[in-house]
């Protein structure tokens, strides 16, 4: 009898052990996948956006299309990433709150209408300029380091939103 008791208590206990290991990766998992779509998503199409600003800046804006598309891919990335992650119960409310912020900060700029016929004024112009400076001056760029870290995205996008 005492040893039934023994043999079931060490059980629980492996199967408790069990239980939270696999609790604890699937929540370190979930974090994972939160970092990934900040980096894969956001952090690269912000970056690529700020290349195609520069090739169009070095090219006379022959194709301002572009840089809208680009917009576009910000935007749709920014959207995906708080879908996923809060579905995963990722995304805090502070996580949300400069997500949503980032969003409207791109809404700001003229929209892809599917067709490449967009031309920009100079005023539009000077905007996505003044863009592509504070995507560096935040630490989005071509040949900027590149990082996965969540925190560091949420801080950049502070930083870009913050800067004049």
């Amino acid at each position: 009898m005492k040893k039934t008791v023994l043999l079931s208590a060490g059980f629980v206990a492996i199967v408790l052990t069990v239980l939270l290991l696999t609790i604890y990766h699937k929540d370190q998992a979930s974090r994972e996948v939160k970092s990934d779509l900040g980096f894969r998503l956001i952090s690269n199409d912000l970056i690529q956006l700020e290349g195609a600003i520069m090739f169009q800046m070095d090219n006379g804006w022959f194709d301002p299309n572009n840089v809208i598309e680009k917009v576009e891919d910000v935007k749709e990335s920014i959207h995906i990433t708080m879908n996923v992650a809060g579905t995963l119960n990722e995304l805090s409310s502070e996580d949300e709150a400069v997500l949503t912020r980032l969003a409207d900060y791109f809404e700001r700029f003229p929209d892809y209408s599917g067709f490449p016929n967009h031309r920009l004024d100079q005023r539009e112009l000077q905007r996505f300029e003044q863009l592509r400076r504070k995507l560096r001056e935040a630490g989005w760029g071509m040949k900027i380091g590149y990082s996965s870290d969540w925190d560091e995205l949420i801080e950049k996008a502070n930083k870009l939103m913050n800067s004049r």
